[in-house]
């Protein structure tokens, strides 16, 4: 039973310190982040419209990108959703203190993410690889602080400014009846 009894110890101590590894943002940092897009590899074309982007590779596989800005230094995760009927997906991040790459096999719609630690001010690349599929579209993306991936939200900005919006909408209806 002192056996038993380590072993749960030790159980509970390796738990415990993957749960204090756990660090949820939430919030989401990048501004109009339905879609984005900042170019792509030539190797593949891009339909862009108000709710995705779509990717057609030209031959077995083609790239988009998006630039990361200089945050604070810390733990970020991007996240977006791909659908497409069979994808193999890969997102890569470049520039940044422990780059590297994840990928997926998409076959519908999925929620795909990378975590990345950058120091401060650090600029960086994103990199949405697609391989052996006729196209994939991708849509709400999503940059938090935290190494869990949490569900698409607009940013805080985004929704004040259609309140604004939406305001000088009934305004100027109003005025002009």
């Amino acid at each position: 039973t002192a056996t038993n009894t380590q072993s749960i110890a030790t159980t509970q101590n390796q738990l415990n310190a993957r749960f204090d590894a756990l660090s949820v943002g939430g919030r989401n940092l990048w501004l109009n982040s339905k879609v984005k897009f900042d170019g792509n590899d030539g190797a593949s074309t891009v339909s862009i419209t108000e709710n995705y982007i779509e990717v057609t590779p030209t031959y077995n596989g083609g790239y988009i990108y998006v630039w990361l800005t200089g945050d604070n230094a810390g733990e970020y995760t991007i996240s977006l959703d791909a659908e497409a009927p069979s994808v193999e997906l890969t997102l890569a991040i470049g520039y940044t203190e422990t780059g590297g790459s994840r990928s997926w096999v998409v076959t519908g719609k999925k929620r795909c993410f990378i975590t990345m630690t950058r120091k401060d001010g650090e600029r960086g690349i994103l990199i949405i690889r697609v391989y052996n599929a006729p196209s994939v579209k991708l849509s709400n993306f999503k940059l938090e602080k935290g190494n869990v991936a949490t569900d698409w939200t607009p940013a805080p900005e985004d929704i004040d400014q259609k309140f604004t919006e939406t305001d000088a909408n009934i305004r100027n209806t109003y005025i002009t009846k």
